[in-house]
């Protein structure tokens, strides 16, 4: 097999259905003057910055085709039906909150108070009726602190998130035991302030959020939007079709050091180079913990649920740790699984 692991980050695992993917590619087409005839042909001819300009324009995503993905991919996973690799699933800490937190920011670039009515009515709307009680046990209203309310909210959503992850990773663990590994990622990027093309530094109200590991994970600040050529590079980029730009060409401070280290303050630097060495680790290995019996990594050899998970962040000892997912409280997931009613409950054999 050419799939040797899996890594998902902050990532879901749905599909659209094929018959999706074909009216977004009719449409795309109609945009580029494609003949309907040709459409396949005429996509193919097309540059490709005219095809990925347009993401997210159109809902995008895999597609259940029948071939590549023959069922939706939970079905799949449900069912056993995945291929036996090591695989990292993981998140940002408040990782819905770079878009969430969008509706509340105000002129000023400050979060703004959440009325505590408001902040109720939005939590039932995440949660539904029945379940607000127990929500507002674990989120509960601020009724001094009116801008905690809306941080409670990107926390509500954010977990739903991690628990569903550990749900999914439980689900690759009982059919691969010991292949399942989970994260969360509790930083981002702080070294430098004028590097502030996402997903590098932004304001510390957000918290660790949506993008904040990839720039520690490669090893370099990436610029998510505005095309890798809008930094300091060498000439062999320069023929690229977007322009450099002072949030992406103030990230390079040579000093701070030499090489990729002039991204980087002496701390972030050796976070960046644990984070990228467990990501590299796992591509030679299929581990993060690689073969020298160090398992910084919880795994679960057993086949049991996943419940243990790292933690990344590079203020702490060390720069990682491991809970209890999540926050060495087991209230948040129990909430979460029985209100998404994913419990895990599977067949004990699989014909495949």
């Amino acid at each position: 097999s050419l799939l040797a692991g899996l890594v998902s980050q902050s990532g879901g695992l749905s599909a659209s259905a094929l018959a999706s993917g074909l009216r977004t590619s009719r449409a795309i087409g109609r945009e580029l003057g494609c003949d309907p005839k040709e459409l396949k042909a005429c996509l193919q001819r097309a540059p490709g910055l005219n095809l990925t300009s347009k993401t997210y324009a159109y809902s995008w995503g895999p597609h259940v085709d029948g071939v590549t993905l023959p069922q939706d991919p939970m079905a799949l996973l449900k069912q056993g039906l995945i291929n036996p690799v090591g695989v990292i699933m993981g998140a940002q800490t408040n990782d819905s909150f770079r878009e969430l937190s969008k509706q509340f920011i105000g002129s000023d670039g400050r979060l703004q108070p959440l009325a505590v009515a408001d902040y109720q009515k939005q939590v039932q709307g995440m949660v539904g009726h029945k379940a607000l009680h127990k929500a507002l046990e674990l989120y509960p209203v601020d009724h001094r602190n009116l801008v905690q309310n809306v941080n409670s909210l990107g926390s509500l959503s954010s977990d739903r998130n991690l628990c569903d992850i550990r749900r999914r990773l439980s689900l690759v663990n009982k059919f691969h035991p010991g292949h399942a590994y989970m994260y969360r990622f509790n930083y981002y990027y702080q070294s430098n302030a004028n590097c502030s093309a996402e997903p590098n530094y932004h304001p510390s109200f957000l918290g660790s959020v949506h993008e904040d590991e990839v720039t520690f994970v490669m090893g370099q600040p990436i610029f998510m939007f505005q095309g890798a050529c809008c930094g300091r590079w060498g000439s062999k980029l320069q023929r690229e079709p977007c322009e450099q730009i002072d949030a992406c060409v103030s990230c390079w401070n040579p000093d701070f050091g030499e090489g990729y280290h002039a991204y980087f303050d002496e701390k972030e630097w050796a976070f960046s180079q644990l984070v990228g060495g467990f990501w590299a680790t796992f591509a030679a290995k299929g581990s993060p913990n690689g073969d020298q019996g160090v398992e910084a990594w919880p795994r679960f050899e057993g086949g049991e649920p996943v419940t243990k998970n790292i933690v990344l962040d590079a203020d702490l000892p060390g720069q990682h740790a491991t809970e209890v997912t999540p926050y060495d409280n087991a209230a948040i997931c129990s909430f979460w699984d029985e209100l998404d009613d994913k419990a895990i409950s599977l067949p004990t054999e699989v014909d495949v």
